[in-house]
């Protein structure tokens, strides 16, 4: 009998594992993967505004938030989320790029349509680099065309000729000499590489990822900030975190190279150390 019901126990198991969900790996060129990918990223145009966001991390924020609403295979949240975080949405100015290289047209972020041309690539029309190459890209991030065809009848004149001499002057603005790496959540990894001076990428707070474009492998790889996780009085309570989280998320005080105690936060509403300056790059 016993041997009976250890049996019994461990079909029921076989049977419990058998039925676990399994997630699918995603295919974006199939069904049903193909629609769930689009209907994902209508609900992203549909709820977030990609010209008049605040910034590109705000812009971000509220497509993570739609595309979590709506999508049903998550093995695809990855593939969406490329689209709304390689776009130009929140960030004026700047410009999908199409660029060839090895015979392969890539899609890189440009600060402007200058940048883009001073780096031999051609200025996207489409948001999203999910779209954008080969111009003039075709997908949901792409202004929508039409074709109007007019008839005109000009009557029979004679016209005189004449030699009419252009002079065309070609601006070239400098590449930029560096790339640079910013979060697109609160706190998160510097992990969303732009190609800018390295004068620009201090003055947009990001962190320099190092010389070159973005198209080297890994290039925000080493942007990490130099702050160490340290005590954050929140209140008269003390918990570990890093600078960030501290500041924008619990909106505490930052103890840089101390440890939780319990009377390190007990006066911290009269007394701050003055000689506690963290990087200022950790605040983005």
């Amino acid at each position: 009998m016993g041997s009976m019901r250890i049996a019994a126990g461990l079909v029921l198991s076989l049977v419990s594992l058998n039925a676990a969900p399994v997630l699918a790996r995603c295919e974006p060129a199939a069904e049903p993967d193909r629609s769930d990918i689009a209907n994902a990223r209508a609900a992203v145009d549909a709820g977030c505004d990609c010209a008049g966001a605040e910034d590109h991390a705000t812009y971000v924020r509220c497509a993570l938030d739609q595309i979590d609403a709506v999508l049903v295979n998550r093995q695809c949240r990855r593939r969406v989320k490329e689209c709304v975080s390689r776009s130009s949405c929140g960030r004026p100015g700047s410009v999908t790029c199409c660029r060839e290289r090895a015979g392969k047209t890539k899609c890189k972020m440009a600060r402007s349509a200058a940048a883009c041309e001073a780096k031999g690539g051609t200025p996207g029309s489409c948001s999203s680099c999910c779209d954008a190459c080969p111009e003039p890209g075709s997908g949901p991030s792409c202004p929508a065309t039409s074709t109007t065809s007019t008839s005109v009848t000009m009557p029979s004149t004679t016209l005189d000729t004449t030699t009419v001499t252009v002079t065309t002057t070609t601006v070239t603005s400098a590449p930029a000499d560096f790339h640079c790496c910013f979060r697109t959540v609160t706190c998160g990894a510097f992990d969303t590489c732009e190609e800018m001076t390295s004068t620009e990428c201090q003055m947009s707070g990001g962190l320099p990822g190092g010389p070159g474009g973005c198209d080297v492998p890994a290039p925000c790889a080493f942007a990490t900030t130099t702050t160490p996780p340290s005590a954050c009085c929140v209140g008269d309570q003390c918990i570990f975190s890093g600078f960030c989280e501290c500041v924008v998320i619990h909106h505490g005080t930052f103890m840089l190279f101390q440890m939780c105690r319990p009377d390190l936060c007990a006066t911290t509403t009269t007394t701050l150390p003055m000689t506690l300056v963290p990087d200022s790059a950790a605040l983005f």
